[in-house]
């Protein structure tokens, strides 16, 4: 990924690139707390997350599905405890935690994109 995306996606206009970084910091560390405090969140709450997300994106005038990806490089970093947890027995608690870092690596990618980088 380069550099000049970044700044490129951050340059953009629209409501949520002209909130304050301040704000979406204090969004961001809500969302990411929150998200780490559900001990087993039901697909229904992972799905309205993903959502919400995407619709973030989408409001933001983000390449959606570029992003959608991009968050997918997680996988292989976290993915390593998920199938030692899958192998245990506990493979509902390896989905979770895969789910809701892939959440959380979405939603730091797209603070970073929509906080202007100057």
């Amino acid at each position: 990924m380069h550099p000049a995306t970044f700044a490129r996606w951050s340059n953009q206009s629209s409501f949520i690139h002209r909130l304050d970084a301040r704000v979406k910091l204090i969004l961001l560390l809500a969302f990411v707390i929150s998200l780490a405090l559900l001990r087993a969140p039901s697909t229904l709450q992972l799905a309205c997350c993903f959502l919400g997300l995407s619709a973030i994106a989408w409001s933001a005038h983000l390449p959606v599905v570029r992003i959608l990806r991009m968050s997918l490089l997680i996988v292989p970093f976290i993915g390593i405890f998920s199938v030692i947890l899958y192998l245990t027995g506990e493979n509902g608690r390896a989905w979770f935690i895969l789910a809701k870092s892939y959440l959380s690596a979405l939603s730091v990618l797209l603070c970073v994109s929509v906080t202007p980088l100057s």
